[in-house]
């Protein structure tokens, strides 16, 4: 099975965190400069903005893949919803497929049992980027549906049928 990237949804979030970021990092500079704010928020603001721009270039680089967005099959899923890297995950290294209490969900968190083949694939904007990722949310791997073109409960119904006969 295949699901498309939203490319729409993707430029609108490459435009809101680029300007996030920019602004920013602008801002951070302008006010250590005057002394309005301590060194210490600065980095704060100069983190996040920073942050805000990889996030910027992900999507950027989902806006610019041919690549499709979610690709589920027997042998395992290629995830490019966050980040083109068209990396087989196997069904036997998937621990778990979980999701926040939310409804509707934002996103599923796929687990695996050993982060370190996956890591072991990717470039170096890549791994600093899902190493980000799994600060966040405990694993690199996460499929968010604002990218994807489909609803939460089709996602949902596909990842239980997948993750029950393959997991």
């Amino acid at each position: 099975m295949q699901i498309a990237i939203s490319k729409g949804k993707a430029v609108f979030f490459m435009i809101l965190s680029t300007l996030i970021g920019f602004f920013l990092i602008v801002f951070g500079g302008y006010w250590i400069l005057f002394g309005e704010i301590s060194i210490t928020k600065f980095c704060l603001f100069l983190f996040m903005g920073t942050v805000m721009s990889i996030y910027a270039y992900a999507q950027f680089q989902v806006v610019k893949s041919s690549s499709v967005g979610l690709h589920l099959s027997p042998e395992g899923l290629i995830d490019n919803s966050t980040l083109p890297n068209d990396i087989l995950i196997k069904w036997s290294e998937v621990e778990t497929i979980e999701y926040p209490a939310i409804d509707p969900p934002s996103h599923f968190s796929v687990f695996l049992k050993d982060d370190s083949e996956f890591f072991s694939h990717l470039d170096w904007f890549s791994s600093m980027y899902f190493r980000i990722t799994k600060l966040w949310y405990k694993t690199p791997i996460v499929l968010v549906l604002d990218n994807l073109q489909c609803s939460t409960d089709e996602l949902k119904r596909v990842l239980q049928d997948y993750s029950t006969k393959y997991v």
